[in-house]
């Protein structure tokens, strides 16, 4: 189960307890129950932490102007004191090794630490242009023609920013906390500026491009609102339509049932199966339905370990197989790397058998397969600590 979806869900529901208190003349009634409202959903999200403290800077500032800066108390209190109990639960929870670990794994993904070219100048905007076309259209730009949309949202995006800022100074102050929470992290490294990892700061976004076609509505003559509404509502279909375009429906890959089903049919007694770390939750699922419950699992000891560590770790464990007559390896969303090691040290302590082949023709990270090897007619034997690794796990 992913979290990220929970965080959209909750930094949205901040930002909307937000907007409400500053269109509220403000009572202590109603910051008390916003302050246990969000209070409880921030204990729900981490990145919810920040976006919190963000929009409780913008609330005080903006109550300061009236003098009312108590209005915000009661609301402050619980979403700092949920704030301070998931910060504590996590940072205690938290390992050096781990940290570290981290750290190195989205390195990538912090801002720069240096700017010492127009990569680094530029890191920022790149970055957020490159989550607009993630966020609106679930693609990573590999053609002109690509980037020139994702070109459109994120001009509207800016359009629309700086349109509200005029128009509604106080409820964009709000809607641009999340943007520039998830930015401020990435550059003090406290939480890294990729697609998946900020979802939260979509929503806002998107508000800001829709908001440019109201702009616009303002300034073309009545006449030609209609198209306006027109053009804005063929923007919003043309994600939906774009994704179906590239990829029509039924969509038919990563399935893992068909595979499993084969081999089951196949199975004789004796036989041992070997399952790749992303094959564990369709075994539970699927092989328990189909009577293969007993398998050997390919996961890391630890989170930590590089990813040479790892897949040493993974031959050992095939090693102790050493003897069995017939091994299944069950495969699914692992990359080539992995895929290769794992089948070239098979084929040099066994033999192929057989091959269950992806059901759907798909190739790369979502094939899902499944070989057989027998080790009746060899008897050799091979150190997983030094046996070399295929070509596609160089570098």
């Amino acid at each position: 189960v992913k979290q990220y979806s929970g965080d959209i869900a909750v930094c949205l529901l901040l930002l909307l307890l937000g907007l409400r208190f500053v269109e509220s003349p403000g009572s202590v009634r109603l910051s008390i129950a916003m302050g246990i409202a969000g209070g409880i959903a921030i204990l729900l999200s981490q990145p919810a932490v920040l976006v919190a403290v963000g929009l409780l800077l913008a609330l005080v500032v903006e109550r300061a102007r009236k003098g009312r800066v108590l209005d915000v108390a009661p609301m402050a209190a619980g979403w700092l004191g949920a704030a301070a109990i998931l910060a504590y639960t996590s940072i205690t929870n938290l390992s050096a090794s781990t940290e570290t670990w981290m750290h190195t794994y989205w390195g990538e993904d912090f801002a720069p630490t240096s700017l010492r070219s127009w990569s680094d100048l530029l890191w920022i905007p790149l970055r957020l242009t490159s989550f607009i076309g993630y966020f609106a259209l679930q693609i990573a730009p590999v053609s002109a023609k690509e980037s020139a949309l994702i070109g459109v949202y994120a001009l509207l995006v800016v359009a629309g920013a700086i349109w509200l800022a005029r128009s509604k100074p106080a409820a964009t102050r709000l809607l641009a906390v999340p943007v520039v929470v998830a930015i401020l992290a990435a550059l003090f490294r406290i939480l890294p500026l990729r697609e998946r990892v900020v979802l939260f700061m979509g929503p806002p976004l998107v508000v800001m491009a829709y908001a440019a076609f109201q702009m616009a509505e303002r300034w073309v003559p009545l006449a030609r609102s209609y198209g306006t509404r027109v053009a804005a509502l063929c923007l919003a279909i043309l994600p939906a339509a774009y994704l179906l375009a590239q990829d029509p429906l039924p969509r038919r890959e990563d399935e893992t049932r068909p595979v499993l089903q084969e081999i089951r049919k196949r199975w004789t007694t004796g036989d041992r199966l070997v399952v790749t770390r992303y094959a564990v939750s369709p075994m539970e699922y699927y092989g328990r339905r189909l009577g293969l419950t007993e398998y050997t699992r390919l996961v890391p000891s630890g989170e930590e370990s590089s990813e040479a560590e790892t897949l040493r770790e993974y031959l050992r464990l095939l090693g102790t197989l050493d003897g069995e007559p017939r091994v299944w390896l069950f495969v699914d969303r692992a990359d080539a790397c992995l895929r290769a090691a794992t089948l070239s040290y098979l084929e040099a302590i066994g033999e192929r058998v057989e091959t269950i082949a992806d059901p759907y023709g798909t190739t790369g990270l979502l094939e899902v397969s499944a070989d057989l090897y027998d080790r009746k007619q060899s008897a050799r034997r091979v150190d997983p600590e030094t046996c070399t690794l295929p070509q596609a796990c160089d570098g």
